[in-house]
């Protein structure tokens, strides 16, 4: 006996039709890295991982993670405590997985005030030359950050005027403030 065909019948054949057809070219797709439709992605990686990752000023996790965006440009900012930010703009075409991909540099700035100290220096006169530990750090007044707690040796010098050298003990989460008068 041959099955009646109606138009309801042949509406659902061709959505299940165009469903099998959008899992196989998504399928497809997901293997070559393109993603389908009227959208690209952004695949946003670090070194370190674990870095937060905004597009457009919108938190969208973090590294490594790939992040579906519109068709167009975005911004890109990742970052992370104790690194500098990296920050780019990239052009995504639709079905274009591009890839963010950075080693994040130390910020030399940064001051992780739980595990170190601070250590303020002032002098008279100013423009003293600083050093801790033998290392130079620069003229007074100055703030030297990230000094591990314990003894450490400093040495304050100008020419023209009697060097300055005693042992200080720094503590974490403080700042250490000193004030050096030069003898001439």
């Amino acid at each position: 006996m041959k099955a009646k065909s109606n138009k309801h019948d042949l509406s659902a054949v061709l959505v299940l039709s165009l469903v099998l057809t959008s899992i196989l070219i998504i399928n497809g797709n997901f293997k070559t890295g393109q993603v389908v439709g009227g959208q690209g992605s952004i695949l946003a990686d670090s070194n370190p991982d674990g870095a937060n990752i905004l597009v457009n000023g919108v938190n969208q996790g973090f590294t490594a993670r790939t992040v579906p965006v519109s068709v167009g440009t975005h911004n890109v900012v990742i970052s992370k405590t104790g690194y500098l930010d990296y920050s780019t703009t990239v052009n995504v075409a639709s079905g274009e997985i591009v890839r963010v991909n950075t080693n994040l540099m130390v910020d030399p700035n940064y001051w992780d005030s739980t595990q170190y100290g601070s250590v303020t220096v002032m002098s008279t006169p100013p423009m003293s030359n600083v050093f801790i530990d033998d290392v130079y750090k620069g003229v007074t007044p100055i703030t030297i950050r990230n000094v591990s707690p314990g003894t450490h040796g400093i040495r304050v010098s100008k020419a023209g005027y009697n060097e300055y050298i005693n042992t200080i003990y720094t503590y974490a989460q403080q700042d250490n403030n000193f004030n050096v008068n030069l003898v001439p």
